[in-house]
């Protein structure tokens, strides 16, 4: 549903490119609807009827990594209780949407590059290899070329996965489309209430609509939408501004504005080994969720466990 001419162009890419079999790249804010993108991409592919699996890479230690992506045989780590195959081989026949991919750690990307390149892997435990049919679209907020540049990714993986990239506009870009989408939802979670109304929008609620910055797109207006509806009187013939939640109405700058400064906010060089120590061990070792919390890129992390000679076993 869209009355943007960029998605419009999305869409008709997302014509040719389903039915090939090259690897596909989305970019996108959170929130943006990375994997329905995906899935949609699948639905128009050969492979419809083969599984639609998802994995969201953000937060996994490298174990959990490589059990998710490959499986694991029963005894190979502690509570690994039976064999459990992991989504390569779930997906086989169908699509794997790996979603945040780079968070993977480099020890990851180096096991996936080598399963995409040979189309086999061995899951944890075992010495056997598996072959795997698997289509696979990857996604992550940062453009994937920025990411090898800041050495976050391996570039022989971004060729890899980057073979076909899209890019999902944010809904503040998306003008002609932010009543639309409104409407939609709204008409979907009021219908969901019983309250299947076309609803009239006041023309300050469409200014609003329109002015707002969306910092959690698609998702943040759903979520809007569905409160909005909850409070829709069943007499009532119009909506207007005075009807949506009050944290939006009082805060959607300061969102806006806190979001934007969360990003890249801590420079390297101001990060002491005592400081990183401590982020580490209250994250017991996971190393994606002390990145954020630090505001540094996980290769960057990596470097500066390097550089002060940090043992991440000790820590985990």
């Amino acid at each position: 549903m869209t009355e943007d001419p960029a998605m419009e162009a999305l869409f008709e890419r997302i014509q040719c490119v389903a039915p090939t079999e090259s690897s596909v790249y989305i970019n996108g804010e959170t929130g943006t609807g990375k994997e329905l993108l995906a899935n949609a991409i699948h639905q128009l592919s050969p492979r419809k009827d083969g599984p639609f699996i998802a994995l969201n890479c953000a937060n996994l230690t490298d174990d959990l990594a490589e059990s998710q992506l490959f499986g694991h045989t029963k005894g190979s780590f502690t509570g690994a209780t039976k064999d459990q195959p992991g989504f390569l081989s779930q997906a086989d026949k169908g699509t794997l949407f790996l979603d945040e991919v780079v968070d993977l750690s480099p020890r990851v990307q180096s096991k996936l590059l080598r399963a995409l390149q040979e189309q086999t892997f061995q899951p944890l435990g075992s010495t056997q290899s598996q072959t795997f049919d698997t289509r696979v679209i990857s996604a992550a907020a940062t453009p994937l070329r920025q990411a090898v540049a800041e050495g976050q990714f391996r570039e022989d993986l971004f060729y890899r996965l980057n073979v076909i990239p899209l890019k999902l506009p944010p809904l503040r870009e998306r003008h002609h489309d932010k009543p639309l989408l409104f409407r939609h939802f709204l008409s979907h979670y009021s219908a969901q209430q019983r309250k299947p109304r076309e609803w009239l929008l006041s023309q300050a609620l469409t200014d609003w609509i329109n002015s707002y910055p969306w910092p959690g797109n698609i998702r943040e207006l759903q979520n809007v939408c569905a409160f909005v509806s909850s409070c829709i009187p069943a007499h009532q013939l119009s909506i207007d501004k005075t009807m949506l939640p009050e944290d939006i109405l009082m805060g959607d700058q300061r969102i806006a504005a806190n979001r934007q400064a969360s990003i890249g906010c801590r420079r390297p060089a101001d990060i002491t080994r005592d400081e990183l120590l401590a982020v580490l061990q209250r994250n017991n070792g996971n190393k994606a969720q002390t990145a954020r919390q630090l505001g540094i890129s996980r290769m960057t992390l990596y470097r500066l466990l390097q550089q002060m000679e940090i043992d991440t076993e000790m820590t985990a």
